[in-house]
């Protein structure tokens, strides 16, 4: 073979070489680039099902508002293409915000830009039944449910009518606090995760020129039993002069002084100060009763923006007004601590 043959042919070897060795980078390099678009595709399908959460869980904290069109967008868009869902992101993350904004409007009457704003979306937004719904999913630590309705009045047949009485209004049985765990304050106990909330939430309002006070905290159940049967009698006696007895209540002769007391008292076992978790408060600096605690401005400075105050510190109304089948007529006065990680935002698609 001639001396340029053999070179020519080492030169189209060398081409074919470089030709292999470049398909074989663009080949890897075509790999990689499918995988990474691979992870970036399972990486927003990922943060597509947290928006799709998010907003689920934002119609769920407002169970009183027609949200019908709201959840019919979402199951919409659940049932798209993966593909078109990733087209779409964007229209999906809109959703969210706006949806956000509209809820946050309703129920604390404020929007992006004015005063407060930036605190009161860091807190999760709720209806009144959204309140309630809330608390009746926390399972307190420090307290153990209350399984079977505690004595009454001592007569089988009469406790047992007043349970059904109070069970018909939408009392339930309340979880009991391990008292060794309970920490005082003054004649008032709690729980120390709510005794320190407490204690901070009172700072904070005293900082801002508004008095707030304890007035009852954790109640046991022979104590509830004591105000229930306080209160029962006071009504009967008001009625009629006499006190009412075992027989006439169990013969639903004394409903009507019964359903009177549970206007306003639970009877022993269903009280959520059992927990140890809950706390009546008012605002003494008017000199009113802490039954009109909702005329004070204690009560403004709490409720307001969706009660944003109470919130702060891990605090929700416990019978909001609007709220349906909580036992008694709604109280003002009083406060559950549900904890404040429970009430924080954790997504800026959220709230």
């Amino acid at each position: 073979m001639r001396p340029k043959s053999l070179v020519l042919y080492g030169i189209l070897l060398l081409v074919l070489l470089g030709l292999i060795a470049v398909s074989a980078y663009s080949l890897r390099q075509y790999v990689l680039l499918r995988q990474s678009r691979r992870i970036v595709e399972q990486q927003l399908a990922v943060e597509i099902q947290s928006i799709l959460g998010h907003c689920r869980d934002q119609i769920a904290r407002h169970p009183d508002y027609d949200l019908g069109a709201e959840n019919a967008f979402l199951t919409s868009f659940s049932q798209r293409a993966p593909k078109d869902q990733l087209k779409e992101l964007m229209e999906l993350k809109v959703f969210s915000q706006e949806l956000a904004e509209r809820l946050l409007l309703r129920t604390a009457g404020i929007r992006p830009g004015e005063d407060s704003w930036a605190e009161a979306v860091r807190y999760k937004s709720f209806s009144p039944n959204g309140f309630k719904n809330l608390y009746e999913q926390v399972d307190y630590p420090g307290a153990e449910p209350i399984t079977e309705p505690p004595r009454i009045t001592g007569d089988p047949a009469a406790d047992l009518r007043i349970v059904e009485l109070a069970v018909r209004r939408g009392y339930r049985l309340r979880q009991q606090a391990d008292e060794d765990v309970l920490v005082a304050e003054g004649r008032h106990s709690l729980q120390r995760e709510a005794m320190n909330a407490w204690l901070d939430l009172q700072a904070a309002a005293r900082a801002e020129g508004v008095e707030l006070e304890l007035i009852s905290a954790y109640r046991s159940v022979d104590r509830q039993r004591q105000i229930f049967l306080r209160e029962l009698r006071r009504v009967s006696r008001q009625g009629t002069g006499r006190e009412a007895n075992a027989r006439e209540i169990a013969a639903g002769q004394g409903d009507r002084w019964v359903e009177e007391v549970l206007r306003y008292s639970s009877i022993p076992g269903f009280s959520k100060h059992h927990s140890g978790y809950t706390v009546d408060i008012s605002d003494p600096s008017r000199g009113r009763a802490f039954t009109d605690f909702q005329f004070t401005e204690g009560f403004a400075w709490i409720s307001a923006l969706n009660y944003l105050n109470a919130k702060r510190f891990g605090f929700i109304p416990s019978y909001p007004d609007g709220a349906e089948g909580q036992g008694p007529e709604p109280e003002p006065w009083e406060y559950v601590w549900v904890g404040r990680d429970l009430l924080l935002i954790n997504s800026p698609h959220q709230q």
